[in-house]
């Protein structure tokens, strides 16, 4: 099954993350890149072994994207987990389990040239829904000591809807100077503090699974 572009944005839902239980929660941030003939073969797998097999049971997919450039296919995917030590246990879980370990991977690693990743930290929260309407990714390259004043910015600019600011996250490795925003708005939602040394745009194209 190819997959499908959401038609529309979703409306769009925001919670802050409060301290207490829940601060020490990530988000894990997957990039994989393709050349197209195999990315064509890589999404059946996915679709049909990967969810069937992970379910919420081993991190909660919260959003799938892809970007097409030329003959190269990024797939995006972001998953939830309740700590680094939750997302440690749980992937050494799903080693163990035959239908991954045997079926899917032995298939599908093969198909991806390279593959990335970002654990964040939610700063201001979004629900799957959102993310699921939001096509776009703004990555900020702050100066070292920066990532604060930016993400107040950030937070002020969502709380007067400006941007489209959907969710937002620092990051916790591989940069910690990095702070994510993704929004279904083209402009980037601030860019005049001086804390910002640059600012990366991407257009996404939200999956929906089973279509």
């Amino acid at each position: 099954m190819n997959p499908a572009l959401l038609p529309e944005p979703c409306l769009l839902s925001m919670a802050v993350i409060p301290l207490g239980e829940d601060a020490a929660m990530i988000d894990e941030l997957r990039e994989y890149v393709f050349k197209k003939a195999y990315w064509d073969v890589y999404w059946p797998l996915f679709e049909d072994i990967c969810l069937p097999t992970r379910r919420d049971d081993y991190g909660v997919l919260r959003g799938l994207w892809s970007i097409s450039l030329g003959d190269e296919v990024r797939f995006i995917h972001l998953w939830r987990y309740s700590s680094l030590n939750d997302r440690t246990q749980k992937r050494a879980e799903l080693m163990k389990v035959d239908a991954w370990r045997n079926d899917f991977l032995p298939r599908a690693a093969p198909q991806i040239t390279r593959q990335f990743l970002q654990v964040l930290n939610p700063v201001v929260d979004a629900s799957c829904e959102a993310l699921a309407g939001a096509c776009y990714q703004h990555t900020y390259s702050c100066s070292p000591g920066g990532v604060g004043e930016v993400i107040e910015q950030l937070k002020a600019a969502k709380l007067v809807d400006h941007g489209g600011i959907v969710g937002i996250w620092t990051t916790e490795f591989s940069d910690p100077n990095q702070v994510i925003v993704i929004s279904t708005s083209l402009a980037a939602p601030i860019d005049q503090t001086g804390k910002i040394t640059e600012i990366f745009p991407r257009i996404l194209k939200p999956i929906v699974v089973g279509k």
